[in-house]
């Protein structure tokens, strides 16, 4: 797994948003990303199948949501938590 610095991180969004590509499609594969990466770390040490997800207002939390998503439909318990107020929360949220 490649680490990459926020600005790394918007500059790659932005040239792929100029290529085409949809802030729906980035987080789509990071939620799927995330929820597989979850799923296995859980699955390996053979634990609780629960998951509490803390989602922020931005887009990350609605990487979160997703990854919610992927994971119900796994067979995990999934719990998310909501930070900060729905007015301030991004639209893709």
């Amino acid at each position: 797994m490649k680490v990459v610095s926020a600005a790394e991180m918007a500059r790659v969004e932005r040239l792929a948003y100029a290529d085409g590509a949809s802030e729906e499609e980035f987080m789509e594969r990071a939620g799927r990303g995330i929820a597989h990466a979850v799923a296995e770390w859980i699955v390996r040490r053979d634990i609780l199948h629960q998951v509490y997800l803390l989602c922020g207002k931005g887009n990350n939390g609605g990487d979160a949501y997703v990854a919610g998503r992927y994971l119900l439909q796994k067979g995990f318990k999934v719990t998310a938590l909501q930070i900060g107020s729905g007015e301030e929360t991004s639209a893709l949220s």
